[in-house]
């Protein structure tokens, strides 16, 4: 699934968030708004940014990884911004709704650990007032600081299976 897709998917749950009554809890269980798909969802997107950042770090693919970080940045705007503007830029809605996604997936994985980072750097990224939010959110910053986030795991990752093949080679060339 490309993320142009992938992004438009959660958009086009998040933007039901509008449709909910006033008395009710924003982008709830409530079947509008889907937790579920859109955990599964975002643990795609979450992959492909994975893979758009070992990408950008990798010397092998340099070519084929030139547009890593534009993708990235285009994906994560399009989902962060369309969570912004379906919470009516309310803090509090961004909190209880990504929660509730994040939840969905499993205790330990490691998406679930990254959605929780998405949701909390929206939230932090957004301003007391509302207005602001829905007409002036920061979100190229957002995204960059997930970016540059993601790009050193994806590193300390790469580096760590490297130690780990360069010792099981050692270990293998000793014992022969």
């Amino acid at each position: 699934m490309s993320s142009k897709s992938v992004a438009l998917s959660v958009l086009a749950c998040a933007s039901g968030a509008a449709a909910l009554s006033a008395g009710r809890g924003f982008l709830s269980m409530d079947a509008e708004m889907q937790p579920q798909r859109v955990a599964k969802t975002l643990m795609r997107v979450e992959d492909e940014w994975s893979a758009q950042a070992l990408c950008s770090i990798s010397s092998d693919a340099a070519e084929e990884c030139s547009t890593a970080a534009t993708s990235f940045q285009k994906s994560c705007s399009t989902i962060a911004s369309s969570v912004v503007r379906a919470s009516s830029g309310q803090r509090e809605n961004v909190v209880e709704y990504m929660n509730d996604v994040c939840t969905e997936m499993e205790k330990q994985d490691r998406h679930r650990a990254r959605c929780v980072e998405f949701g909390q750097l929206i939230a932090g990224a957004m301003k007391e007032d509302s207005y602001e939010n829905r007409e002036h959110f920061d979100v190229s910053s957002l995204c960059t600081r997930l970016w540059t986030r993601l790009t050193k795991e994806e590193a300390a990752g790469m580096a760590q299976q490297h130690a780990q093949e360069a010792k099981a080679a050692a270990t293998k060339k000793s014992a022969e």
